[in-house]
């Protein structure tokens, strides 16, 4: 996978900008927030969610290197 690099620590990432980063599907990136796997994502509308930039670069730095 990659490197992520957000722009800032503070930018906010979409469902579709998560699901390309981890190069998997919509559905299974809300498979892994059930599971708990991710993160939760932020409520920022009743409708509309978004993870923390950070957050996935945390996790993303947690994931065992191959």
């Amino acid at each position: 996978m990659p490197p992520f690099r957000p722009a800032s620590p503070e930018a906010t990432l979409t469902l579709q900008d998560v699901a390309t980063v981890y190069r998997v599907s919509k559905r299974t990136i809300w498979r892994w927030v059930a599971e708990g796997r991710l993160p939760r994502p932020l409520a920022i509308t009743r409708r509309i969610r978004r993870w923390k930039a950070c957050e996935i670069q945390q996790h993303l730095d947690s994931l065992p290197k191959k």
